[in-house]
C-alpha cells in the first residue's frame, strides 16, 4: 500500500492557478470548480479572488454566481 502526501500549493501558485482557470473558460466559472483543482476550500478561493481584485486582475463576478477574466483591451499607441 502506498501513500500519497499532497503537500499544499503556495499562496503564489493558487494565484497563478486560478488566473489560469479563469483564462481557459468560455463561461462564468464557480468558486467550487476553481476550488477543485487545487483542492482547496471555496472560502479560499473567495479570497484568493479578492487578493488578485487587489492586485488590478480584471476578475469579474461574485460569490454564488461565478467569475470571469475581463479580457484586457489595449490603448497603447
Amino acid at each position: 500500500m502506498s501513500v500519497v502526501i499532497r503537500c499544499p500549493l503556495r499562496p503564489a501558485d493558487r494565484l497563478f492557478d486560478t488566473i489560469r482557470i479563469l483564462r481557459a473558460a468560455s463561461q462564468p466559472v464557480t468558486a467550487a470548480a476553481i476550488a477543485d483543482e487545487p483542492e482547496v476550500t471555496v472560502h479560499t478561493v473567495y479570497v484568493d479572488v479578492a487578493t488578485l481584485q487587489a492586485r488590478r486582475i480584471p476578475i469579474e463576478g461574485a460569490a454564488g454566481v461565478g467569475y470571469v477574466l475581463r479580457r484586457r483591451t489595449s490603448c497603447r499607441r
